[in-house]
């Protein structure tokens, strides 16, 4: 975005979604956000979240996607 917070109001900002997905499920999953990096562990809520940015016109990289059992995220398994 070119502004010195963009990090900082990436972050808040998928904060918000994933909360608003688990709102929308009506299911509380673990999460984490560094940035615009998301990680979800509840294929509910993360179904959710990807049909939420989809309706706001957010593209999503395919190949950066992952659907799986176990993942490293920010140096943590």
């Amino acid at each position: 975005m070119g502004a010195y917070s963009s990090f900082a109001m990436l972050a808040l900002t998928n904060h918000v979604l994933v909360h608003m997905a688990m709102d929308g499920t009506a299911h509380y999953a673990p999460y984490g956000v560094l940035g615009d990096d998301v990680a979800i562990a509840s294929r509910k809520v993360s179904n959710y979240y990807r049909d939420l940015l989809i309706s706001l016109g957010v593209e999503i990289n395919p190949i950066k996607g992952f659907d799986g059992g176990i993942l490293e995220f920010a140096k943590q398994l």
